[in-house]
């Protein structure tokens, strides 16, 4: 089963276009097994919303770049410190500020808000091939009823 698309093809091209080895991209991400990343380069799964988002922040890669083909590949500047500085870390994993709308998962910091913004992009893609996919089962119903009618006119003649 092929399982290949758009955004599976964009981060293996900013993986291959960074020149990183499949190794240190599984190596380097929590959500990305070895065995997970084989399957995604030889097209069997299709890359995961959260291994774009752990990757997109790992690597400085422009999110809307792998979801939409628009923009940059890469983040105009380094993701600011700005986020830490305002929220109080502690060592305790999985703690959540709320105040600040920062998540806090084993040192990472995690917004919201941009986390919101990338699964509304997901959401608006993905509404956009349904679409294109209802119009070809639409497209292909019309020819299959066309090709009915032919084939009573021929056995009718």
């Amino acid at each position: 089963m092929d399982a290949f698309n758009v955004y599976t093809s964009r981060f293996l091209e900013v993986i291959d276009s960074l020149k990183i080895s499949d190794y240190q991209v599984w190596n380097n991400l929590e959500s990305l097994s070895k065995g997970t990343m084989s399957k995604i380069r030889c097209g069997r799964v299709g890359v995961s919303m959260n291994v774009l988002y752990e990757f997109c922040n790992k690597y400085n890669v422009n999110a809307n770049y792998i979801l939409t083909g628009e923009g940059e590949m890469l983040k105009s500047e380094p993701a600011s410190s700005d986020s830490e500085s305002k929220t109080n870390k502690t060592s305790t994993p999985y703690q959540i500020e709320t105040k600040n709308i920062n998540i806090d998962l084993h040192g990472e910091q995690i917004d919201s808000k941009k986390t919101i913004e990338v699964l509304i992009k997901v959401i608006e893609t993905y509404q956009t091939r349904m679409d294109d996919l209802l119009n070809v089962v639409e497209v292909l119903k019309n020819e299959n009823a066309d090709l009915k009618e032919q084939l009573q006119k021929q056995k009718a003649s």
